[in-house]
């Protein structure tokens, strides 16, 4: 009697041996990748001397979701009169909520109007 329940005791902790070695070896859940910052419509842009050069119209992008350029709004009054221009890729990186581009305020008002 008792050698079959010893017999039975030991298949099933070597069966639970190898069920925790197959479970170990799959992943449960994988992470999502983490969330790139993209700038938002609205946030202040600011020049590499420091000034605010006005904010956020407009993102363009891939299909992919990559940022292409922004167009961003400069001056007017409660949206009249805004100049607006476009930052091309690679020169604006996010800064917290505020975006800085790597061009002075001088380079920023040189910059061409998009073709709206």
């Amino acid at each position: 009697m008792i050698r079959p329940l010893l017999l039975a005791l030991t298949l099933a902790a070597a069966s639970l041996e190898a069920m925790s070695l197959t479970a170990a070896a799959e992943p449960l859940i994988s992470a999502p990748a983490p969330a790139i910052p993209v700038p938002q419509p609205g946030m202040s842009v600011f020049s590499s001397d420091g000034h605010n050069v006005g904010s956020v119209k407009s993102i363009d992008a891939t299909q992919d979701g990559r940022v292409t350029a922004l167009n961003v709004a400069a001056g007017g009054f409660l949206g009249f009169g805004a100049r607006l221009f476009t930052v091309p890729e690679g020169r604006f990186g996010l800064i917290g909520t505020v975006v800085r581009v790597n061009l002075t305020a001088e380079e920023v008002r040189r910059l061409p109007s998009p073709g709206l």
